[in-house]
């Protein structure tokens, strides 16, 4: 396992993202119940082509991952005519769609599309940052090693933690 000196890993898989959807549990003729990841063949697809980037061996120290989600336009966002291809000035950066995408779930779909190959469980992350904007379509992600510098670096803000 790659414990040691874990190097930043930055990638970019072009296409929509994904959120996670809910499990599907279907009760079978015997009486069995099974349960399915509607999202697996995307998961497998997301990976494969971030496999390129994978570290030798899975993390196996606490962690912290950047996402930035870029999501298409929709033809509201433009003008119409001869000027179709240029924003209207109110066209906004950051996607906040109702009902769509939840942060929660996007981050979800990607924690679990690479646990295993880049971390030996997406437990050890230990700060995500998600950020949804709009662009070509494209997820972009950053993990490092979350140091003992890590708290006073990202949270300066931040009251140092007690051993309460």
């Amino acid at each position: 396992m790659s414990t040691h000196n874990p190097e930043i890993i930055e990638f970019t898989v072009l296409g929509r993202p994904m959120a996670q959807p809910r499990h599907r549990d279907y009760t079978l003729p015997n009486g069995a119940r099974v349960q399915v990841d509607p999202a697996k063949k995307d998961k497998q697809n997301f990976l494969a082509v971030a496999q390129s980037h994978a570290p030798d061996a899975p993390y196996d120290v606490p962690l912290a991952m950047d996402l930035i989600l870029y999501f298409p336009r929709p033809k509201s966002h433009f003008r119409s005519g001869a000027r179709s291809d240029e924003l209207k000035p109110s066209a906004p950066d950051l996607y906040a769609a109702k009902g769509r995408n939840d942060v929660d779930n996007c981050l979800k779909f990607v924690l679990d599309a690479l646990n295993g190959v880049y971390y030996v469980d997406d437990g050890l992350i230990v700060h995500a940052l998600v950020v949804k904007l709009y662009g070509r379509p494209r997820t972009v992600v950053r993990i490092e090693p979350a140091v003992d510098t890590f708290l006073s670096d990202r949270f300066g803000w931040l009251e140092a933690p007690s051993n309460d």
